[in-house]
């Protein structure tokens, strides 16, 4: 059964066209309001997780709102598109020199900022200069109270944004007052978003892979990401120095390892030693999964349509659905493969979904189902096979020792 992850309120241009989403908390589909005694710093958590790691935004550019509480504003989370996420300052926080000292630090990052509820209280006047955006909750002021706000915010550059719109009558208001963007219910009530939780590491594995396999991601990128991991940095030192790679002398840096490996096997290897933080699920399927890249492998070696390195990323994953206990349609979601590997992995489709399909066959012995016909079109010598299902063996077994 789905469960509630988040809700999303839209915000608007003057022109009433949706340019950001605010993400909000949510407990339950039962329950939309936030408790009083909710731990803020938890509640940002939760929502956090549960939209970098499930929801895919409806466009590249999508911007969204997302409250920090002040221990968040200190330590924010490492995201990659600062320019997209708009902090929103609450209007609990005290503001001190500390606080003025890391806002300097989160505008030098990219980070746009928002000023949460504002009502024109002086406790706030420090923040002014650097908030891009600031929000009036209009629902309870009088046109006398909005006017002095607005003469008060005029020797800055921020954006107005009227929140608590619930009728035509208010938002014609705002927009005579100069108001650029809006937010309430008379556009649209928080919207629900609702499916599967991941946990911790469902999460870090999505956001390891989703990283790695980026298109322009180069070894120095990735030398740095398995650096800050030290069971990734143990798992890789410790393959590159096994007898797999019948290496005479001792490897002792991460940096040599991104080297020896290449990008390609480099990528497929983080993932497969990434399986080990799944413990709770069979060794068997970490195997089969590289026995099944292996073959792929070496069958498209020898085969006139088919990428080798693009094969063995395919048999890699084969079993990601088990392993990580998630539908594989929401892991691709968050993964950048071109569709055509995306394809493959979910339906068996084109020339990689046929050699995954020939090759799960394969192994599991279903003789009476295999494809001859199509592997000997393509294949440059169909009699390999047997030799070739053995090297894979052979290498998939000397990783596991």
């Amino acid at each position: 059964m789905d469960q509630v992850l988040f809700a999303k309120q839209p915000i608007l241009d003057r022109n009433q066209n949706t340019i950001a989403y605010e993400l909000l908390y949510r407990r339950a589909l039962s329950d939309q309001r936030v408790p009083n005694d909710l731990d803020h710093n938890l509640a940002t958590a939760q929502v956090l997780v549960s939209a970098l790691s499930q929801y895919t935004a409806s466009g590249e550019n999508e911007i969204i709102f997302i409250n920090f509480p002040k221990d968040l504003l200190f330590t924010p989370p490492p995201f990659e598109t600062h320019n997209q996420i708009v902090i929103e300052i609450l209007e609990s926080v005290i503001v001190d020199d500390s606080l003025i000292k890391q806002i300097r630090v989160l505008k030098k990052m990219g980070y746009h900022l928002a000023l949460d509820d504002y009502q024109g209280d002086i406790r706030f006047d420090r923040l002014l200069e650097f908030m891009d955006i600031i929000k009036v909750e209009v629902l309870y002021l009088h046109e006398i109270e909005l006017n002095l706000i607005i003469e008060k915010l005029k020797p800055f550059k921020c954006k107005l944004l009227a929140e608590k719109v619930e009728n035509q009558s208010m938002f014609d208001d705002c927009l005579a007052l100069g108001f650029k963007y809006f937010q309430g219910f008379y556009f649209s009530k928080p919207i629900i978003i609702t499916g599967q939780k991941m946990n911790q590491n469902q999460a870090s594995l999505l956001r390891l892979m989703s990283k790695i396999y980026k298109p322009d991601v180069s070894l120095s990128d990735i030398s740095l990401l398995v650096s800050q991991d030290p069971e990734l940095c143990l798992g890789l030192l410790k393959l590159v120095n096994s007898a797999l790679f019948k290496r005479d002398n001792t490897i002792n840096s991460i940096q040599q390892t991104c080297s020896i490996l290449g990008l390609v096997e480099l990528r497929n290897w983080i993932q497969l030693l990434s399986f080990a933080k799944f413990d709770d699920r069979p060794n068997v399927f970490h195997f089969q999964s590289l026995l099944c890249a292996l073959l792929m492998k070496n069958i498209a070696t020898h085969h006139s349509k088919i990428n080798p390195d693009e094969a063995f990323t395919v048999g890699i994953c084969v079993h990601l659905e088990t392993i990580i206990n998630l539908p594989i349609d929401m892991i691709l979601e968050q993964l950048p493969f071109e569709q055509h590997l995306k394809k493959a992995l979910s339906n068996q489709e084109g020339e990689l979904g046929k050699l995954l399909k020939f090759c799960l066959q394969y192994i599991e012995g279903q003789w009476g189902n295999l494809d001859w016909d199509w592997l000997k079109l393509e294949m440059t010598n169909d009699e390999l096979l047997p030799s070739l299902y053995e090297k894979a063996y052979l290498e998939s077994k000397q990783s596991y020792q």
